[in-house]
């Protein structure tokens, strides 16, 4: 009797503790003032100064590192921190995967959807009197003898130009080209100007953003201690970055070692 007793005394001591509400932190905290303190130190600010934009001004240095870090650490505000990062570095990569889905569609975009060079008619190509002979040489020998096309030149025709650029209508264009496309104007001649994006400099940005090649460039601090006896090396001439690098080095310690390879006997053996 008296073990039960003692199995249900500590069946009754042990309880459970009440389980915490799931924090949704994908929603704005209904605090204004917690969810402005997140939202800046999620950007990065220091926590004593969202700490202070977010309304909490007045107050002493200590007091407002305290406070900051007490309201950082709790459970809501944590979390709603956590989640304003994470959809911060989400857009960060959305923004540059467009970006490079951007420049490689500038770079591939065919520009012979912009502009065309198609055949055209001179002036000379087809008077009154020539048409007329074509026609006659058409009628008495149509079997062998094409029709007169008046909208392509004239074989033989000695005037010109017989071909020109024509611009595409933009209806007509492609999704790329109209990605690409910057805007037109007119030249003084009257004729028009399309503007596209520069496809080499496209190119460098794509190669730069996939990490194609990296610019790189080294400092090179160099602590020299001079004898006062004798003659101040780095005072005179002015010296050329090769001459500059070779001082540096032998300021260093650093000596180029030429391998000498052992000459030759000329005995025999």
């Amino acid at each position: 009797m008296k073990h039960s007793n003692t199995q249900q005394l500590s069946a009754n001591s042990v309880q459970q503790a009440p389980a915490m509400p799931a924090i949704d932190a994908t929603v704005a905290l209904s605090n204004c003032r917690w969810e402005l303190f997140a939202q800046h130190v999620a950007a990065g600010y220091p926590k004593g100064e969202a700490y202070a934009a977010a309304g909490y001004t007045g107050l002493s240095s200590e007091v407002e590192r305290v406070n900051s870090s007490r309201l950082a650490a709790m459970p809501p505000v944590q979390a709603r921190i956590c989640a304003l990062r994470d959809a911060g570095a989400a857009r960060a990569v959305v923004s540059i995967a467009s970006r490079m889905q951007w420049l490689d569609t500038v770079v591939h975009v065919d520009m012979t959807d912009v502009t065309r060079v198609v055949r055209c008619v001179c002036p000379s190509c087809w008077p009154d009197m020539v048409y007329a002979e074509a026609v006659a040489r058409y009628l008495a020998s149509p079997d062998t003898v094409p029709p007169p096309d008046v909208d392509a030149p004239r074989p033989g025709c000695p005037g010109g130009p017989h071909m020109r650029i024509d611009t595409t209508p933009t209806d007509e264009w492609s999704g790329a080209t109209r990605a690409s496309f910057r805007g037109a104007r007119y030249r003084p001649d009257g004729s028009i100007e399309v503007l596209m994006e520069d496809r080499q400099t496209a190119a460098d940005q794509l190669n730069k953003l996939q990490a194609a090649y990296v610019s790189r460039s080294e400092n090179i601090t160099a602590h020299v201690t001079l004898d006062p006896s004798k003659p101040n090396p780095w005072s005179g001439a002015t010296l050329s970055p090769e001459q500059v690098l070779e001082r540096v080095r032998k300021s260093r310690g650093v000596v180029a070692v030429i391998e000498q390879q052992p000459a030759a006997s000329d005995a025999t053996p």
